[in-house]
Parts: structure tokens; sequence; C-alpha cells
């Protein structure tokens, strides 16, 4: 199965064919926390979310990896 990425423009990109976990529009995990996951840059953090940007993706907190 393919995994949710973010792409040079910050375009988050959820494969239909992803993980159920992912499919927020099928009752999955929210896009904000799929955003946390990916690392998401502040930038695309406020394409998709109206919350605040997360403490944990700020700069000097550790990241996860992206792919």
């Amino acid at each position: 199965m393919s995994k949710p990425y973010i792409t040079e423009d910050d375009v988050l990109v959820i494969p239909t064919d992803c993980e159920p976990e992912y499919r927020w529009w099928a009752g999955g995990q929210s896009i904000a926390k799929t955003l946390i996951e990916l690392g998401a840059s502040e930038h695309c953090w406020k394409l998709y979310s109206h919350e605040d940007y997360p403490e944990e993706l700020q700069e000097g907190a550790s990241r996860p990896d992206q792919t």
C-alpha cells in the first residue's frame, strides 16, 4: 500500500490505496495527525489545518523521518 507524503510544493498527498488509518474521509485519523507524522513545514500545516502549528514540529524539535 502507498503511504501519504508531502510534495516539494507542500501539497499533502494521501493516496486512495494507503492504509485505512490515513483515510480521514473514511473515519481514519485526522489530517493534523498525518501532518505531524510526516513532519510538515509550518507553511504546509497552514494549508491544511486551522490549528496552531504544533510544538513538536517547530524549529529545533526532533522531527520524524520524511519519505
